[in-house]
């Protein structure tokens, strides 16, 4: 059986980018809990008015997670990736 990971929800970048240093290692077949920030990485909510949108740092937006190294992969190779569970976390604003 595979082992289960969870991606650190603490590292976060806003670029996709070959430099970034990953933050999980995995072995083939691994697989990953992924829990990501919401779009504007808190910047707006429930209770923000329509002048904030003028005061977002547009170059913080889609925090993502990652990148995850795997032990044995190299360049060019195929990497199939299969999600198997997506869920929306509600929070309470």
């Amino acid at each position: 059986m595979s082992k289960t990971h969870k991606c650190p929800t603490v590292t976060v970048h806003d670029t996709w980018h070959k430099e970034h240093e990953p933050i999980l290692t995995i072995n083939s077949g691994g697989m990953v809990v992924f829990e990501t920030r919401e779009v504007l990485d808190n910047q707006f909510n429930f209770h923000s008015t329509t002048e904030v949108i003028s005061e977002l740092g547009w170059d913080y937006v889609y925090p993502l997670s990652g990148p995850v190294y795997i032990n044995g992969a190299k360049p060019d190779d195929t990497l199939a990736v299969e999600i198997l569970n997506l869920k929306a976390k509600y929070l309470d604003y």
